[in-house]
């Protein structure tokens, strides 16, 4: 049950993120943000069975698959739920954000779930998991969304001149702040607060299993006193 409640409440999340565009961004941000759940929830399986252990293997597939299955979402919700039209003076007109071409949110969706499972998987080694995981996600996704928003603006819009760049810049900064940073705290705080192996093995247990045993100080010989 409390697992349900991390997938349904991970989706809520990506609604809550795309405030700037509901349709089809909030039904996009909310399947990406369940897919990626799936996948924290078969790590957090894997690390309890293991005794607190997880591998970069582990980490490297669980967000693979589960940012592949994100991604396949998307793109079918992306084809599904645009264009968005509306009446303009008795003529309909797209309305929204551009289209994103098929291949799109299928590389983005493997993408974030690297950069996420990463951030899940870094928190293990810090005194403070939460803000360890908080830092590495937000910032991963930031830079994520900014270099890709860049790259498809430049793509798409290939007649683009040299002063076009701080235009370029400044609109993919902005993005990646009010989209892909909302989404990554969002997605974290409520995986850290119902991934019941989120903040289990403590950091403080973790050092003093992997530290070496101390070694124990001879013993030395005593006579005993009349």
């Amino acid at each position: 049950m409390r697992y349900l409640l991390l997938v349904l409440a991970t989706g809520l999340a990506g609604v809550l993120s795309s405030f700037m565009w509901l349709r089809p961004n909030a039904i996009m941000a909310a399947l990406l943000g369940m897919s990626l759940s799936l996948g924290t929830i078969r790590l957090g399986q894997m690390q309890t069975a293991a005794g607190g252990h997880l591998s970069w293997r582990q980490v490297l597939w669980t967000g693979l698959w589960s940012g592949l299955l994100a991604g396949v979402a998307m793109a079918l919700a992306s084809e599904a739920f645009y264009p968005v039209k509306i009446d303009r003076g008795g003529h309909e007109v797209d309305f929204g954000p551009p289209q994103l071409p098929f291949w799109a949110p299928l590389i983005m969706g493997v993408l974030y779930g690297l950069v996420l499972h990463r951030s899940y998987y870094l928190r293990r080694f810090y005194r403070r998991p939460l803000a360890a995981a908080l830092v590495s996600g937000c910032l991963g996704c930031f830079l994520l969304k900014a270099l890709g928003t860049a790259v498809y603006i430049v793509a798409i819009e290939r007649d683009l001149e040299l002063s076009d760049t701080p235009g370029i810049v400044i609109g993919a900064v902005l993005m990646a702040f009010f989209g892909a940073v909302p989404f990554a705290w969002l997605w974290i705080q409520i995986t850290a607060r119902l991934d019941p192996a989120f903040s289990s093995p403590a950091w403080a247990d973790l050092k003093k299993r992997d530290d070496p045993p101390a070694e124990e100080a001879p013993k030395t010989a005593t006579t005993p006193t009349t």
